[in-house]
Order: C-alpha cells, then structure tokens, then sequence
C-alpha cells in the first residue's frame, strides 16, 4: 500500500514538473508571438509608407514623361521618340 502511495505521489510530482515545464513553453510562445506581431505590424507600414512612395516616383516620373514629350512635340523632334 506504502509502495502504491509512493509511486503515486512520484507520478503526481512528476506530472506537476510537466505541467510547470508546459507553463514555461506556453508564456515563451506567447512571448515570441506577441513580437512577431510587432514586427509584422511594423513591416506592414514601413511597406504602406514605401507604396506611398512610390505612388509619389511614379507621378513624378508621369509628369517628367509628359513634359519631355510636349517639348519635344512642340519643336519638332518627336520623331526622335518615335521614328
């Protein structure tokens, strides 16, 4: 009967330390999770601030196109761009 205890008291022992060991892995894991949405968050915007950005380029690449092409219309050398 003493033997029976024992080893059942060993069994719980041990199945508290698992129980502690599964604490530690949950918080690590909610630790990792929690910076991993940080970082996302933070690679979300700095790509919304590059697409604005390049929103910006490329109308300011639109606007030079045009205003070489109305230059080059207006004096006569648009066949250079188009032969």
């Amino acid at each position: 009967m003493r033997d029976m205890l024992s080893s059942r008291d060993r069994e719980i022992s041990s199945l508290h330390r698992q129980l502690d060991t599964s604490h530690t892995e949950l918080a690590e894991t909610g630790r990792v999770k929690e910076m991993a949405l940080k970082e996302n968050r933070r690679l979300q915007d700095d790509l919304a601030t590059m697409a604005r950005e390049n929103q910006v380029r490329k109308q300011y690449v639109t606007l030079n196109y045009r205003t070489i092409y109305c230059l080059l219309t207006y004096s006569g050398t648009s066949k250079l761009l188009y032969p």
